[in-house]
């Protein structure tokens, strides 16, 4: 696997920090990879080398106020973070010309590619979406809610401490601790950023119709952090388009969960039925 890592320019100008894995052959397919809330492209480097073992190029970047990327941490509005998936697709276009594209968005990056989706409707052919944030498992108290919005109004950009429990992200307590001590993961949210991906994940159940390609979503039954539920309400709106599995006793990261490589075959499986590319 041949990997690379350097900054580009959004389409906003901000600088964003990009990577790329390739194999070693020319790729069947590249996997476009929008992270979750207070994560950063470096945690799914393992991920990766599984893609490019199959054949495929996969691509990233730290979205604005995460990782390496420029901006305050935990806070862009979702204007701005579709423009950064558009920044994703237009580099990694650049380097695979006339190479078919899956988006692949874990947690609020999956609430973000499947409205992006709607909205933008990119030249992918399908999409991969883990533990997307529709609702959360345990929403703040509602008298919260209320002082957050009142907060909102006159400062957006307010940032309060995200309140994900580490332990609830894997079963893996080795992943746990890398979690806890990785520099990047600032642990963060903007007022902001915490309505628009609420209102947005909400609002994209009732829009899942209008999807038409395939999609492959998956979320663990044991989700303590993103709601499995609202998820199965998205994939009943998707009629024949969505494969939706459910992983029984898994919890928020199953790319980091103790049966990965069960669910990376399931994963690599609904690429090969769905999309035709030779077996490897």
């Amino acid at each position: 696997m041949k990997q690379n890592g350097y900054k580009i320019k959004g389409v906003e100008g901000n600088v964003l920090f990009f990577r790329v894995f390739e194999p070693e052959s020319k790729p069947l397919v590249v996997i476009c990879l929008v992270h979750g809330l207070s994560d950063h492209s470096r945690r799914y480097e393992h991920w990766a080398s599984l893609f490019t073992q199959k054949g495929f190029a996969f691509t990233s970047i730290d979205l604005t106020g995460h990782g390496y990327s420029d901006g305050k941490r935990g806070h862009a509005s979702f204007k701005r973070l579709y423009n950064d998936i558009s920044s994703l697709i237009a580099e990694t276009e650049s380097i695979f010309p006339e190479v078919p594209i899956i988006l692949y968005g874990h947690s609020l990056g999956g609430n973000l590619v499947l409205n992006y989706y709607i909205e933008k409707r990119p030249k992918t052919i399908g999409m991969i979406v883990s533990s997307p944030w529709l609702k959360l498992s345990s929403p703040p108290l509602i008298y919260k809610q209320i002082i957050a919005k009142i907060i909102k109004y006159f400062y957006p950009s307010f940032i309060r401490e995200d309140e994900l429990i580490p332990q609830n992200i894997s079963r893996d307590p080795d992943i746990v601790q890398s979690y806890i001590y990785d520099k990047l993961v600032h642990g963060k949210i903007s007022l902001k950023l915490f309505f628009d991906a609420s209102v947005h994940g909400k609002e994209v159940i009732g829009k899942s119709y209008q999807i038409n390609q395939p999609i492959l979503l998956m979320h663990g039954s044991a989700d303590g952090i993103t709601s499995w539920k609202s998820s199965t309400l998205f994939a009943r709106n998707t009629g024949k388009f969505t494969t939706f599995k459910i992983w029984d006793g898994c919890y928020h990261e199953l790319h980091n969960e103790p049966n990965k490589l069960e669910i990376f075959e399931f994963i690599y499986n609904w690429i090969r039925a769905n999309f035709n590319f030779p077996v490897k």
